[in-house]
């Protein structure tokens, strides 16, 4: 949106501010099964990405999908889910195991 002048980007940009719903850290939804503790002990840790992936229907057969290929290309064992993540040819095991 090209503005001619500095002062009507300005506006702008307040106005905007001003419409736009703030959001507190506190009203965000969070995940039901990483924030389950135990009274009296440590913080639960959270699950790894991959059990939320799994869970999911859609990203299951996404999952599935990726396998296959990974299979064809001989790379399974090379390619992780995530940063760090959980190796392909676990995440393949895994999937196996859901079926």
């Amino acid at each position: 949106m090209p503005y001619k002048k500095k002062e009507a980007r300005k506006d702008y940009m307040r106005d905007y501010r001003k419409r736009k719903p703030t959001v507190n850290p506190s009203d965000k939804p969070s995940r039901g099964l990483e924030c389950q503790t135990v009274p009296g002990s440590s913080p639960a840790k959270p699950y790894p990405p991959i059990v939320y992936a799994l869970s999911d229907i859609d990203k299951r057969a996404k999952l599935r999908q990726i396998c296959i290929s990974l299979r064809e290309h001989h790379v399974l064992k090379d390619v992780h889910y995530g940063i760090r993540g959980t190796p392909f040819d676990i995440v393949a095991e895994l999937l196996e195991a859901f079926d």
